[in-house]
């Protein structure tokens, strides 16, 4: 898979969007291009819907937090929710928003994985 990364917090919610966290955030690696298939340890799954499930999002925060990278998510006014992702020292290295939790965390998480702000796995 080509790393085309999100400059922008335009990205949509997609199976594209989740190839791509499942590539970039969470260090797995694509049987063959354009297969839906990941090998993840030992075993090949199919990489969840992180762009539209909080469960699926979680597991990304879970990841990140292992990292020492870790998740703010804030509601302000507005439709929209506000995602940061911190370092250690709580600085802020990246932040987003989206009209969803997994959205916004997704955005994040890809924005700091493409400055380098996050440990690879």
């Amino acid at each position: 898979m080509t790393t085309n990364w999100p400059t922008q917090d335009d990205v949509v919610a997609s199976r594209e969007l989740d190839a791509l966290v499942a590539e970039t955030v969470m260090g797995w690696e694509q049987v063959a291009p354009d297969s839906i298939w990941w090998q993840v340890g030992q075993r090949l799954i199919e990489a969840p819907p992180f762009s539209t499930d909080i469960g699926a999002a979680w597991q990304m925060v879970e990841h990140m937090r292992r990292r020492r990278r870790f998740v703010q998510i804030t509601c302000p006014v507005g439709d929209e929710i506000a995602v940061d992702i911190e370092g250690p020292n709580g600085e802020t290295l990246e932040s987003s928003w989206a009209e969803s939790a997994p959205l916004a965390i997704c955005r994040a998480a890809l924005k700091a994985a493409a400055d380098r702000a996050m440990p690879r796995p």
